[in-house]
């Protein structure tokens, strides 16, 4: 994949498979967009998103985005 810059909105679930860790980023016209990071494992997981499969209690599998995964800053990690 070439460059991708997209609203983690409109991430798909074969964006997901692709490239499981997103890092937030600023397009140029002020909009926070994300880009997928490449190099796994990643260095540090601040300021991105993480996708996974997860199971819910009815046993059904679906797909999850997890963000602002920290251990270091926990205001951070209440606000998102």
């Amino acid at each position: 994949m070439t460059k991708f810059a997209g609203k983690s909105v409109s991430l798909r679930v074969e964006d997901l498979k692709k490239h499981p860790v997103w890092q937030f980023v600023t397009s140029d016209d002020r909009e926070v967009c994300v880009t997928p990071v490449k190099r796994l494992p990643a260095s540090s997981l601040r300021g991105t998103l993480l996708a996974t499969r997860v199971s819910l209690a009815d046993g059904t599998l679906c797909w999850a985005l997890f963000g602002t995964l920290t251990t270091k800053i926990l205001a951070l990690a209440k606000s998102f």
